[in-house]
C-alpha cells in the first residue's frame, strides 16, 4: 500500500429496495466491530439484500472476516442475504482462502 492508510468510515446508501454499506480504510480488531453492529442494525431494520462495498477497504483481518459472517448468519434467518463488491486483490484471497467466496456471492474481484 502506498501512503498513508485511510481511516476507516463507514457509508450507506439505500436504493432500489437494497442497501449498499461502504467501508473505508482497514477492517480490523478495532474497527470491524463496529461494522458488525451496523450490519445488525441494517438486518434488525429490515434490510434483507445488503451490499458490502469494498472497493475502498485497505485491509480485513479475521475479525472483519468474523463481522461479515455474523452479518450473513443474521440477513439469511430473516429471509435476506449479503454480498460483498469490488474486493481488492488482497481481500478477495482472504475471502477466497477462507471458503466465504463460496458461502457468499462475491462480485467485481480484481483478485
Amino acid at each position: 500500500m502506498n501512503g498513508m492508510p485511510r481511516a476507516f468510515g463507514l457509508a450507506v446508501d439505500h436504493a432500489d429496495g437494497k442497501t449498499v454499506v461502504k467501508v473505508t480504510g482497514e477492517l480490523d480488531l478495532q474497527t470491524a466491530p463496529q461494522l458488525e453492529s451496523h450490519l445488525l442494525r441494517l438486518a434488525g431494520d429490515g434490510a434483507s439484500h445488503v451490499t458490502v462495498d469494498m472497493a475502498e477497504t485497505d485491509f480485513i483481518d479475521s475479525t472483519g472476516l468474523h463481522a461479515l459472517i455474523v452479518a450473513v448468519k443474521e440477513l439469511r434467518v430473516r429471509g435476506g442475504d449479503l454480498v460483498v463488491r469490488a474486493p481488492s486483490p488482497n481481500t478477495a484471497r482472504l475471502l477466497q482462502l477462507s471458503g466465504f467466496d463460496t458461502v457468499v456471492q462475491v462480485v467485481g474481484s480484481s483478485g
